[in-house]
């Protein structure tokens, strides 16, 4: 009997139902600002009212997935589905379209926060070895019978042979 009434009244279930209205509605924003700045791109079409040389929702779903992560892509695939709603007409076609302007930017997301991992950890790698180039050179110094102005050269030399 204990063990129910501790699950009637757990508190965080308060807190779980505000984050998920909390992030229902970010999903409703996001979808609402893709649908409105493709709304806006469209507005540009010159020669096919679905065709347009820019393409601002493009952008925006890029950033969205770099702050939010993935699990704001179905927001971005509703506010491209009702575009192309308006404009292809087809749900087949709309599908689609939506579809292939959701992986857009899951991709870009995916292949942006890669680089980033891979340039933290080489700049992780490249700090160490550039600031052991000046000590490996002062260290050289001495028992070498290099004249003091090549220490500099020897640094220079010694930090192009890390780099390769």
């Amino acid at each position: 009997m204990r063990v129910a009434i501790r699950a009637l009244s757990r508190p965080e279930l308060p807190r779980q139902l505000n984050q998920l209205g909390s992030d229902v509605a970010m999903l409703l924003l996001v979808a609402f600002a893709y649908f409105a700045l493709a709304r806006l791109g469209l507005a540009l079409a010159s020669i096919n009212p679905s065709a347009t040389p820019i393409w601002p929702p493009t952008g925006f779903a890029i950033a969205a997935i770099l702050l939010w992560g993935n699990r704001i892509a179905p927001a971005i695939f509703v506010g491209a589905f009702l575009i192309n709603q308006l404009t292809a007409g087809s749900i087949f076609t709309s599908l689609a379209i939506a579809c292939g302007n959701t992986l857009e930017p899951v991709i870009a997301g995916y292949r942006v926060r890669f680089a980033a991992r891979v340039s933290a950890s080489l700049r992780g790698h490249a700090t160490a070895s550039s600031a052991s180039g000046p000590l490996r050179a002062r260290r050289a110094r001495p028992t070498s019978l290099a004249a003091y102005p090549s220490f500099s050269s020897k640094w220079m030399t010694q930090r192009e042979t890390q780099r390769e």
